[in-house]
C-alpha cells in the first residue's frame, strides 16, 4: 500500500465549518494498470445555536447540523489476486531417478482488476437541551458500493472456473441514534444512555444478466439477488408432519414419502415438490439493534446496568441437522421424544418419525432449521464503592474503589441453542448451482458464513471482584 492525503479545514467564527479531503491510494493487489484509486470527501457543519435568533433559548443550549459525502475504497482480496499463481498439482514427474512434485497455474489474471468503491451521504444533528441534561446525536446515511470484488464464472474451456472481477452494486441505508439523559441530579444521581441503529441492505446489480448467487455449504444455502438483501436463507418450507397415508395422497409429496415424514410446502403451486419450491426463509441481518445503560450513584456507591438487544433477524441452527430428529442413533434434543410414532400416536406435529437415514426434506435445508435470532441480554452489571478520603488520609492510597462486575449476566431469547449472537462457522466448500456466480457477496475472504450456528461455544458469564487505587 502507498497513500497520499491532502486535507483543507475552514472555520468561520466557530460557527461554520468546512472540510475537504482527497486520498490517492495504491495497492499492489490490483492489476498493474489499475492499482491507483482516488477517494475525495467533503463535510460541512453549522452551529445553529450560536446564531442570534437562538442565543436566548432556554430549552436548547447547543444545536449543530452537519452533512458529509465521501468515497472510500476496499482492497480486501488475497495478495496477488490480479495475477496468475502456481499451485501444487496432482501430477508428478520424474527427473532422472528423482520424483518431483508438479506445479500448475491455479488462477487466471485480470489486469483491469481495481478498487471496490463505496460512496456515502450522511446527514446528522447534535443537540443539547434543558441545560445539557438531554444530549441527542442522530444520523441518517445512504451508502452505495459498486465495482464489488467477486469471483465471476468463466467458460471451462479456459481451464478455470472463475475469475476475480469488479461487478455488482449494493446499497446500505439506515439511522443511528445516541441519547444521553441526566434524569436526577443531586446527592442521588441517575443517568441513562441509549443507542439505536437500523440498516436496510439491498442488492442493486450483480454480474452479467444479474443472475442470482446461490451459495451452499454443508447443506445450508443462501441466495443473493437483485432487489433483496445479501445472503437470504434459501430452502424449503416445513409445514408439519404427515399423520397418515390419506394426508399424503391429498398433498404434493416426494415419491418416497411415508406417514411421519415432513410436509413440504408447494410454494409455486404446480402440484409437485421440486427444487423450484425453495424460497426465502429469512436473513441474519436484524431489523434493528440497540443498547440501554442506566447508572445510579449515591455518596460513593455506584450501580450501572447495561442491556443489549437485537430484533428481527434469523439464525440457522445447524445442530438441528444432527439432533433435531432421530437418525443414525445420535443423541437428540428432548423434543424428539414427541415425534410421530404411528397414526394413533402422531406426536406434536413438529418432529418426524425415527429413521436410520435422512429421507426427503430431512436431508435438505428448510425452515425447520431457521429460528428467530432476536434477543435481549443483560450485558453488564457493575457495583462499586469509592472509599471516603478521610478513611485513607493516613495511608498512601488515593481514589480507592472496590467493585464487583458481572458480564453476560442473562440472555432472554426463544432460540433453542445457547446464544443467537455467538455464531462461529467457516464454510470450506461451495456449490454455485444454477446461480451464475461462484461466491456470495456476503462471504468474507476467509470463508466465514454469517448467521449459521454450528455448535458455537456459549458465551461465559464472568464475575470479577477488584480494587482500583492510586498510589
Amino acid at each position: 500500500m502507498l497513500s497520499y492525503l491532502a486535507r483543507i479545514n475552514y472555520n468561520f467564527r466557530n460557527r461554520y465549518y468546512l472540510s475537504a479531503t482527497i486520498r490517492r491510494d495504491g495497492s499492489s493487489r490490483f492489476g498493474e494498470k489499475r492499482r491507483w484509486g482516488y477517494f475525495p470527501s467533503m463535510s460541512a457543519g453549522w452551529v445553529v445555536s450560536d446564531e442570534g435568533f437562538m442565543r436566548d433559548s432556554k430549552f436548547i443550549s447547543f444545536l449543530k447540523v452537519r452533512a458529509s459525502y465521501g468515497l472510500s475504497g476496499n482492497n480486501q482480496i488475497p495478495n496477488y489476486g490480479a495475477i496468475s499463481l502456481l499451485g501444487a498439482s496432482n501430477a508428478n514427474y520424474a527427473s532422472g531417478t528423482t520424483l518431483l512434485n508438479g506445479q500448475s497455474v491455479t488462477t487466471i489474471p485480470n489486469e483491469l482488476l481495481h478498487w471496490e468503491k463505496t460512496s456515502q451521504l450522511n446527514l446528522g444533528v447534535d443537540v443539547r437541551m434543558l441545560k445539557n441534561r438531554i444530549n441527542l446525536s442522530a444520523d441518517i446515511y445512504n451508502s452505495i458500493t459498486k465495482d464489488m470484488l467477486l469471483n465471476v464464472p468463466i467458460p471451462d474451456i479456459t481451464g478455470f472456473s472463475t475469475q476475480l472481477s469488479n461487478i455488482g452494486k449494493m446499497q446500505n441505508r439506515g439511522i443511528e441514534l445516541n441519547l444521553s439523559t441526566k434524569n436526577i441530579v443531586g446527592n442521588f444521581n441517575w443517568t441513562t444512555d441509549l443507542n439505536f441503529s437500523l440498516n436496510r441492505n439491498k442488492v442493486l446489480r450483480l454480474g452479467p444478466g444479474d443472475a442470482p448467487i446461490i451459495y451452499t455449504s454443508y447443506v445450508v444455502a443462501v441466495k443473493t439477488e437483485v432487489g433483496q438483501p445479501v445472503s437470504n436463507f434459501y430452502g424449503y418450507v416445513f409445514d408439519g408432519v404427515f399423520k397418515n397415508q390419506k394426508e399424503i395422497d391429498a398433498a404434493p409429496h416426494d415419491a418416497t414419502t411415508r406417514p411421519g415424514d415432513p410436509i413440504v410446502r408447494d410454494v409455486n403451486k404446480d402440484g409437485k415438490i421440486t427444487s423450484d419450491d425453495r424460497t426465502i426463509l429469512g436473513n441474519y441481518q436484524p431489523d434493528f439493534i440497540g443498547g440501554l445503560t442506566n447508572t445510579f450513584s449515591y455518596k460513593g456507591i455506584e450501580l450501572s446496568a447495561m442491556l443489549q438487544g437485537s430484533f428481527g433477524g434469523e439464525i440457522v441452527n445447524q445442530n438441528v441437522r444432527y439432533m433435531g430428529w432421530w437418525n443414525n442413533g445420535r443423541n437428540m434434543f428432548a423434543g424428539v421424544a414427541n415425534r410421530w410414532r404411528s397414526e394413533a400416536e402422531p406426536g406434536d406435529g413438529k418432529h418426524f418419525r425415527a429413521t436410520l437415514a435422512n429421507t426427503g426434506l430431512q436431508s435438505q435445508f428448510s425452515s425447520y432449521w431457521v429460528e428467530d435470532a432476536s434477543f435481549v441480554r443483560i450485558k453488564n452489571i457493575r457495583i462499586s464503592y469509592t472509599l471516603p478520603a478521610t478513611w485513607l488520609a493516613k495511608t498512601p492510597l488515593k481514589n480507592t474503589r472496590i467493585y464487583i462486575n458481572a458480564e453476560n449476566v442473562y440472555l432472554f431469547s426463544k432460540y433453542t441453542n445457547y446464544d443467537p449472537e455467538n455464531t462461529t462457522y467457516n464454510a470450506t466448500s461451495y456449490s454455485a448451482g444454477n446461480s451464475g456466480l461462484a461466491a456470495d457477496a456476503a462471504q468474507a475472504p476467509s470463508g466465514a458464513f454469517i448467521g449459521v450456528d454450528y455448535g458455537s461455544y456459549p458465551v461465559p458469564r464472568i464475575i470479577t471482584f477488584g480494587i482500583k487505587t492510586d498510589l
